[in-house]
């Protein structure tokens, strides 16, 4: 008789506490007492402290408060309100340092109140600190500072320099192993590495930030917020490995000038205040639980039993539970553009207003920002990756054009052309460095790879069409949809060839897509005549779920790896009919997940 573990891979376990996801994830936390930007923090996730800052009032701040977790209370204020200062050590026992304008000020708090301590040798704002009250090091500042002092519990030492002078800087570790990195001018990807007695250029960031917040150790290290090169408000983290640097969970909100715990060791962190547009009174709690051998994860279909609350539960994604909800209006209405990233750092470029346009928009979760123009203005472009490194390849511009170009956060760059010139096509990939184009119009199987430097036609797909929409990597891509005639044909392609598998439900062409080969997620386009319909793959079979709110066609989902079937955006497209009836709405998607309590029948 099969077993439930024969079945799950695991047995109904007994927990004190509810397992935790098995991811890395942002989520809001309580809201300080005084919204402000240019602040300084320290501590943890779970025991913070943030100080001073610019509230836009007639002087500086002076408040002081602390975080238990849940929420902010205010405690006794500094001896001299400031902006732009740093700040280390816990929540009891704390530096604020230097500071706007030059200040040399450093005053200590022990959990009540704040007292002046010994001075900074050189005054400067916008610099960074790591380390706790007996053992300080700070660095940079403006303009261009590159100063480096330690504290050892009551005097400020100069210590060897940094490689290169910058201001609103970002770091992490401690006085004898800390790293770097961003800053101004640029936005700077630089990265130094601090061994105790001087600074060495390692890895530089993926893209230039400055005015964000760092934390962790020198081998797990936290870069989130500040401002890109587009200069639009970030809400992507890095972590860095002491080697490398990745991009981990996108933030709710993206925020300029924050402050947070400099503590921790990079599975967790906190974000409170800053700059969205206005002053921010604002907490984000980011936790990594990946890698926490510590903790019992979540797993589909999980059922334990509560020790704690005496309940039997079941943890579970709720597929055919998802909903769209309405998000910020596009700039530009318009129909048949590219897009990627993820729902809250989203791209779009290109499309048709009419005429052709070259225009770029960026979302950050809640609004579309323009930035700079694509060099050629186009429509039914193919396009995939991230908000800071995309790829635009092929569309129509009055005939089929191969020209394709690559973004990088804050520019468009020309590339070598496409070795067949279409539109319409279906596209994935996760960046500038690993893309992938397939079929188009005119109405053709062709499929190329593009590594960064070259394009390589591949094996074709199985059947020749456009409008399509495709979704998942250079290595294991999906594509679905498309004319003609209307088509439900889905394929698979694993790197080498592609493969039929289960076609949609509903055949349609100008169709929109998000997410990965084995999650993916299909919506909108053209039956009879707009559709509204929704779609979800789990890897081999396509189920009808929510509805858009408004049926339309030809609108840009978020296509590429950082995008999945439970969390997407589709903005754009045209709707069934009025003139104009082109549009400039965005639909969010999402999917819950839920832990539920099982009902225990009785006999």
């Amino acid at each position: 008789m099969a077993t439930y573990k024969g079945i799950k891979g695991f047995t109904v376990q007994s927990l004190a506490t509810d397992p935790v996801p098995s991811s890395a994830a942002w989520s809001s936390g309580g809201n300080m007492n005084t919204a402000r930007s240019q602040l300084a923090g320290a501590g943890t996730q779970t025991a913070g402290i943030v100080f001073a800052g610019d509230t836009g009032g007639a002087s500086d701040s002076v408040d002081t408060e602390l975080y238990n977790g849940s929420s902010w209370t205010e405690v006794n204020n500094l001896n001299t309100g400031r902006t732009a200062l740093a700040g280390s050590g816990t929540q009891t026992a704390t530096l604020a340092i230097g500071g706007a304008p030059n200040r040399t000020n450093n005053e200590s708090f022990n959990g009540t109140s704040w007292t002046e301590v010994g001075d900074l040798n050189t005054g400067r704002p916008a610099l960074y600190a790591v380390g706790i009250t007996t053992a300080s090091l700070v660095f940079g500042g403006s303009p261009t500072k590159t100063e480096t002092e330690s504290w050892n519990g009551s005097a400020w030492t100069e210590l060897n320099n940094l490689n290169t002078g910058r201001s609103d800087l970002s770091g992490a570790g401690t006085t004898t192993a800390a790293v770097a990195y961003g800053g101004q001018p640029g936005p700077a990807v630089l990265v130094e590495s601090w061994d105790g007695s001087s600074w060495t250029e390692v890895n530089d960031l993926p893209t230039g930030i400055f005015g964000g917040w760092g934390s962790g150790v020198q081998t797990n290290a936290l870069l989130f917020g500040g401002k890109t090169p587009a200069p639009a408000n970030s809400a992507v983290t890095y972590i860095f490995d002491g080697t490398n640097w990745t991009t981990g969970a996108t933030m709710g909100t993206a925020v300029y000038q924050p402050a947070g715990s400099v503590g921790g060791t990079g599975a967790t962190a906190l974000q409170a205040g800053g700059d969205v547009g206005s002053y921010n009174a604002g907490t984000q709690e980011y936790n990594n639980f990946a890698g926490d051998t510590t903790q019992t994860h979540q797993n589909e279909g999980q059922v334990y039993y509560n020790t704690t609350t005496n309940l039997l539960k079941l943890t579970a994604t709720v597929y055919g539970t998802g909903t769209w909800a309405s998000g910020g209006n596009l700039n530009q209405a318009r129909i048949e553009m590219a897009g990627g990233g993820s729902q809250t750092a989203g791209i779009i470029a290109g499309g048709d207003v009419p005429p052709p346009t070259a225009n770029t928009e960026l979302y950050n979760g809640s609004s579309w920002t323009e930035t700079t123009n694509l060099n050629t203005a186009r429509t039914m472009p193919m396009g995939a990756g991230s908000q800071t490194s995309f790829v635009s390849a092929g569309g129509y511009a009055g005939a089929a054009s191969p020209a394709s170009e690559t973004w990088d956060g804050s520019s468009w760059t020309e590339i070598a052309e496409m070795n067949t010139a279409r539109w319409a096509g279906g596209s994935a990939g996760a960046d500038t460095e690993s893309f992938i184009a397939f079929a188009g119009n005119p109405n053709t199987t062709v499929t190329e790879t593009w590594n960064g430097s070259s394009w390589t036609e591949v094996n074709d797909m199985n059947t020749a069409r456009h409008a399509l929409a495709g979704t998942g990597s250079q290595t294991a891509a999906i594509g679905f949809g498309g004319t003609p005639p209307n088509t439900g044909k889905t394929e698979l392609w694993n790197g080498t060839s592609w493969t039929e598998v289960n076609d949609l439900n509903t055949a349609r062409t100008d169709i929109s897509g998000a997410g990965s080969s084995t999650q993916a997620l299909a919506f909108a386009g053209l039956e009879a005549p707009r559709s509204a319909k929704t779609e979800t793959w789990n890897g081999t079979s396509w189920t009808e779920v929510g509805d858009l709110a408004t049926a339309k066609a030809s609108g840009a989902g978020q296509r590429g790896t950082s995008s999945s079937n439970l969390a997407t955006l589709f903005a754009g497209g045209k709707l069934p009919s009025g003139s104009p009836n082109y549009t400039n709405q965005t639909e969010e998607w999402n999917v819950p997940s839920s832990v539920n309590n099982v009902t225990v029948a009785s006999s």
